[in-house]
């Protein structure tokens, strides 16, 4: 058996992906159904470390690109979709920011220079503190670089700035932070209202991104991630999408992409208990 067939054999035709149902619960509603034609899923990561099999890009999106505009596409796919994921997972991340570096405090157009810094100060509020992050960097017009991203409010020393969005919520600072200036403000704690901002930070993960010093992002302390469950059961339209992405991502594989979000938290449980009974799973409450 050659090295690449074994690449697209696993055991199971069908992944669901879970998000946790709320920050108190420990229940698991389904984010995702991706759904094979074949046995490509692996539970226990058998399979080659270089295959692409995730639902990433269909090959229509690449038919005309060179192999190193491919690769960036399907890098930016896996970035946009590990943002989403762990924003989805970890309701603590509470608090949206935006991190702007004092040139007279460090080189703000030095990626390393920033780095440098903000890592140490990234690690002792993780280690110290409990500090959750995803931060995505990002040039400013000048090519000066700053950061997006999440924070546990928990973990940082938070002082009113006197200002508010126009939606009337408290812009704070960050008393704590010592390498310029920062904004945060409190996002909403609801599973809709959590889609919608992680879908708002993608806005600067986009084709035309650049990787500032080789990251599309960064993330860091206990950060929980998505569980997955297995099955060889086959899900038909009606039950969680009418309309699920179809696509092609290797030769001779054909695979259906059900996105569960606009499924309401009893429909997305209900859909799990009736349609699907998984053979393999990472241990949840459903």
């Amino acid at each position: 058996m050659s090295r690449k067939k074994h690449s697209y054999e696993g055991f199971y035709t069908t992944r669901v992906k879970f998000y946790p149902a709320s920050a108190s619960s420990p229940m698991l509603m389904p984010a995702e159904v991706v759904q094979f034609d074949r046995p490509v899923f692996n539970p226990f990561r058998i399979e080659e470390k270089g295959s692409d099999i995730k639902p990433s890009v269909p090959r229509s999106a690449c038919k005309d690109e060179s192999a190193s505009a491919k690769n960036k596409i399907r890098a930016l796919s896996r970035a946009r979709h590990n943002i989403c994921d762990l924003v989805s997972c970890n309701y603590d991340l509470d608090l949206f920011v935006t991190l702007t570096f004092d040139k007279t405090v460090v080189d703000r157009y030095s990626y390393s220079d920033i780095i440098k810094n903000l890592k140490i100060w990234l690690s002792n509020r993780s280690q110290r503190h409990c500090l959750k992050y995803v931060l995505v960097p990002e040039y400013h017009k000048d090519n000066a670089i700053h950061f997006h991203g999440f924070f546990n409010s928990s973990a940082v020393r938070l002082v009113d700035s006197g200002h508010k969005t126009k939606e009337g919520k408290t812009i704070y600072n960050i008393d704590d932070f010592p390498f310029g200036f920062t904004t945060g403000i409190n996002i909403p704690s609801t599973a809709l209202d959590r889609t919608r901002v992680s879908r708002y930070i993608l806005k600067y993960v986009t084709k035309d991104s650049e990787k500032v010093g080789g990251r599309y992002y960064l993330h860091g302390g206990r950060l929980e991630t998505p569980r997955y469950a297995y099955s060889n059961d086959i899900i038909s339209d009606d039950v969680v999408s009418a309309d699920p992405y179809v696509f092609a991502p290797f030769d001779g594989a054909t695979c259906k992409l059900y996105d569960c979000s606009s499924l309401s938290d009893d429909e997305k449980r209900q859909t799990f208990l009736r349609f699907f009974q998984p053979v393999v799973e990472n241990d949840f409450t459903v």
